[in-house]
């Protein structure tokens, strides 16, 4: 077609001859057509790009806490216990911390998780300190006479531990966390990376879970993972130091609750239970009864929607709605 031809009226003639109208552009109505079959393109990709999205965070997750698992179970391997160089009561004692230069607070399950596979505590003739640098190196034995160095139970972790420059919020988003600045594992939803909530429990103790301590000792204690699901500082009254409960996220009250998990926030005693243990079947009381995982431990993210104690966390033992 000759695009040279510049007749005004009639329009142009092609290689043939034949008179041919010279073509204009879009029609603001037909622009305003492309536009919004863009935008309804657009507005249906989006939900299924973000589940989609979605559903690889959470298959991420689950595989890194396979990871996790695994790495826990071959340190059992060779110490004959769960992972955590300090004891219970080291944590959530009287003492802030066990360690120097880990900040005011004291260290929690999930940061006593990191400390085991990776290493980070070194022993001084007088005291313990936490090393920085060692994180990664592999755990040490805390015997002077004694003083042996493990390879890392965990060889790949790039990315699956907490900045501490940068502390993460409590369950309000304003202030920080109160724990310490040791790292924890942090899952994989990039945006919004929480902690990986590493519960160990109390070998040979009696009942589920409890908020106190140290009187009532049972598995597991709530204490463990305070900081992140909305417990304060725990306090003493009359004598027993306990659990101060706040904050949108579950896993914190001690009564077990009528409905399935699922529909909000929800109390501990449903994820500490065995389902599966016929006395747990009307148990309103978190002293007695038979605990998941009896001498064990359990993991726990907070799955898509971000907070701890709905159906959708991803944990160890599976769905606890289930």
């Amino acid at each position: 077609m000759d695009r040279s031809c510049q007749l005004p009226v009639g329009g142009c003639q092609d290689v043939n001859g034949r008179h041919v109208r010279p073509r204009g552009g879009f029609t603001l109505v037909e622009l305003l057509v492309v536009i919004g079959i863009i935008g309804i393109l657009v507005g249906l990709l989006i939900p299924v790009v973000s589940k989609v999205k979605k559903s690889a965070y959470r298959a991420d997750t689950a595989s890194q806490i396979s990871v996790i698992q695994g790495a826990i179970n071959a340190y059992y391997g060779v110490f004959q216990a769960y992972p955590g160089p300090f004891d219970h009561l080291d944590l959530y004692g009287s003492s802030p911390s066990p360690l120097t230069n880990t900040g005011a607070n004291p260290i929690t399950m999930a940061e006593n998780l990191v400390l085991g596979l990776l290493g980070g505590v070194q022993r001084d003739p007088k005291k313990l300190v936490y090393n920085p640098d060692q994180v990664g190196a592999g755990p040490r034995s805390l015997n002077l006479s004694n003083p042996k160095a493990y390879e890392p139970f965990l060889s790949k972790f790039d990315g699956w531990l907490s900045n501490r420059s940068s502390p993460f919020k409590d369950m309000t988003g304003q202030t920080p966390c109160t724990d310490s600045n040791v790292p924890e594992f942090i899952d994989r939803y990039p945006s919004e990376a929480m902690p990986i909530l590493y519960l160990r429990a109390r070998k040979g103790a009696a009942g589920i879970i409890s908020d106190r301590t140290p009187s009532k000792l049972y598995q597991y204690s709530i204490l463990q993972i305070g900081p992140y699901v909305g417990i304060q500082k725990p306090t003493t009254i009359n004598g027993i130091r306990q659990a101060t409960k706040d904050g949108k996220h579950g896993l914190f009250a001690m009564g077990d609750v009528s409905a399935k998990a699922g529909a909000g926030p929800n109390d501990a005693l449903p994820y500490f239970k065995d389902p599966n243990a016929s006395e747990n079947q009307n148990l309103k009381d978190p002293t007695q009864g038979v605990p998941r995982s009896k001498d064990g431990y359990i993991l726990i993210s907070a799955g898509p929607d971000r907070i701890y104690g709905t159906a959708d966390d991803i944990t160890t033992f599976g769905n606890v709605a289930d």
